[in-house]
């Protein structure tokens, strides 16, 4: 099942990643869905040592520092749908 995310990104960023998405016949969303799905996947940390994975680090590495901030920052456990309606009743009241 679908559910809808605002983001905001900055003006220049979201044109090019129309410009991208049309010339792979794809849609940001798509983008954006496959992104979170493979890093939603990555195994932090060995389960044997406790240490960040030889993945993990690879990956990481390769990432903006932007995006390196942000990893592990929303809680797998939390429901989101939730965050959201307190949002808005916090906003509209």
């Amino acid at each position: 099942m679908n559910s809808k995310l605002t983001l905001s990104i900055n003006h220049e960023v979201k044109e090019k990643a129309k410009e991208y998405a049309k010339a792979h016949n794809t849609s940001i969303s798509k983008i954006v869905e496959q992104y979170l799905d493979r890093i939603s996947e990555i195994k932090e940390f060995d389960s044997a040592t406790r240490e960040p994975s030889s993945e993990y680090e690879l990956i990481k590495s390769k990432l903006s520092p932007e995006i390196q901030q942000i990893i592990g920052v929303i809680d797998p456990n939390k429901e989101i749908e939730d965050e959201r309606y307190n949002y808005l009743m916090k906003k509209n009241s």
